[in-house]
């Protein structure tokens, strides 16, 4: 074993359910279990048609695009530390909406991959 073990603690979004043109934001923590500093810590979330990511906020500078956020790496977090990473997005449809984040490290040869849902409701 590495001593390293960086993981998705939390995925949670503030509000939830809420409504068509309404806006959440997704808390997205990470911590570093291990004895070891993880190395090239990245964060992307995915997110469906009904979902529009507007903003973000987090350790490291970040892209928005019409269905995705990425985060630059974070070059190392300590053993024991942890980041959070804010998401806000606007509610475009009505109904269960998955958007999903993708943990990278060095350290995982496969990412990390956490799902939240959130419903979005009509007038109807």
């Amino acid at each position: 074993p590495s001593g390293r073990k960086v993981s998705l603690s939390q995925v949670a979004d503030v509000q939830d359910p809420i409504e068509v043109n309404g806006e959440t934001t997704y808390e997205i923590h990470v911590v570093n279990q291990g004895s070891k500093a993880a190395v090239e810590v990245q964060l992307e979330a995915l997110f469906p048609p009904e979902l529009k990511p507007l903003d973000a906020e987090g350790p490291t500078r970040f892209t928005v695009e019409p269905n995705r956020v990425l985060f630059e790496a974070l070059p190392k977090l300590a053993p024991k530390a942890d980041t959070t990473y804010k998401i806000k997005v606007k509610g475009l449809r009505a109904g269960d909406s998955r958007m999903q984040v993708k943990l990278y490290s060095q350290d995982h040869a496969t990412p990390i991959t956490k799902e939240e849902s959130t419903r979005v409701f009509g007038d109807e």
